[in-house]
């Protein structure tokens, strides 16, 4: 029972902070932009995308990737005699059940800062560029506060990558692509 709550403070926890740096992101980029106008709603609507998106990866795995999970069983039930927001909420309940992540790997974040210097440098959509660059962020609060929670990166980030994985290394990417971000 304080598992349960304690699992669930601990992913409240995590939303609240790419929440909450989604908005002060979008916050600094409506103040540089030097205008406050309709023309920065895309902005906002796909910044929060952004920050929504990178969980669907837990629908995902447990829907598509991973079925044969226990936890893609249980879910299929619970959506079965339930309905699907009860089935969606044990997926958020019991993510800590999920292994090897499609979004959440070093593999993905590396293509999606090619995809989003594409998007930011010549889509022209500010929908576009919100949700990439809050996605991004996004990425960037989750490895930091593992680096906070735990003094390393789950493994988990180094899926199907055979390389050095030491704490020293693992801070000088995270330090790097921190600095790309800016």
């Amino acid at each position: 029972m304080f598992f349960e709550f304690a699992l669930i403070d601990i992913m409240k926890k995590k939303i609240i902070d790419q929440i909450t740096a989604t908005v002060v992101f979008l916050f600094i980029l409506t103040l540089l932009r030097f205008k406050l106008d309709l023309s920065l709603v895309p902005l906002w609507f796909g910044g929060f995308l952004g920050a929504v998106i990178l969980e669907s990866d837990y629908l995902f795995q447990v829907f598509l990737v991973q079925p044969d999970l226990p936890l893609s069983k249980d879910t299929m039930r619970e959506i079965r005699e339930f309905g699907v927001i009860r089935g969606v909420k044990m997926v958020f309940e019991r993510t800590e059940e999920i292994k090897n992540l499609t979004f959440h790997t070093i593999f993905f974040q590396i293509i999606f800062y090619l995809f989003a210097f594409f998007i930011t440098t010549s889509s022209g959509s500010v929908l576009g560029e919100g949700l990439v660059m809050s996605a991004l962020l996004n990425l960037l609060v989750l490895q930091i506060g593992e680096f906070r929670e735990f003094g390393k990166l789950d493994s988990g980030w180094f899926y199907r990558l055979n390389i050095d994985q030491s704490v020293e290394k693992q801070k000088i990417y995270v330090a790097v692509m921190a600095i790309l971000f800016v």
